[in-house]
């Protein structure tokens, strides 16, 4: 491996990711938080755990991709280890291929996976509702809880 990724749970707060470069033989650290409260608003629904997964790889991807340097355009091999919801869907083997498939394909660099169950709670897009935002064009009814019997 040229490049380790070791990620917290990814959290609106900031979250360590711990990075082994093995050119040099080097750590350190550095903090991701990932903010998909716009997702959210736009469906005013939670969001499901198996989404919330997908955004996190989506992050994992490319924090790795943008901090691995490559030497004189040779692929460098990454691997990463992402705390996730779901664990037994995204470490499957075939989702794993599928992922590395398109991700050498991409990126011309190997890539390997180990996905950990997530012990923390999920991020507020997926533990709680968002009240619709009305549209100003739309005319929007208004009535009292009461029926107006309290007046």
């Amino acid at each position: 491996m040229d490049y380790t990724y070791l990620f917290d749970p990814l959290t609106e707060m900031p979250a360590r990711v711990r990075v082994i470069d093995q050119h040099v033989r080097e750590q350190y650290a550095l903090q991701v938080a990932v903010d998909d409260h716009q997702l959210l608003l736009k469906t005013h629904r939670m969001m499901p755990a198996e989404i919330a997964d997908l955004v996190d790889v989506a992050v994992m991807v490319y924090v790795a991709d943008r901090l691995s340097i490559r030497q004189a355009d040779m692929p460098c091999c990454i691997h990463s280890i992402l705390p996730v919801r779901h664990p037994e869907v995204l470490g499957r083997s075939p989702v794993v291929e599928r992922l590395q498939d398109v991700l050498f394909w991409y990126t011309g660099d190997h890539w390997s996976f180990e996905f950990t169950l997530r012990t923390v709670h999920g991020r507020s897009a997926e533990v709680q509702m968002c009240l619709p935002i009305t549209d100003p064009v739309q005319p929007v009814k208004v009535a009292l809880w009461s029926g107006g019997l309290d007046s």
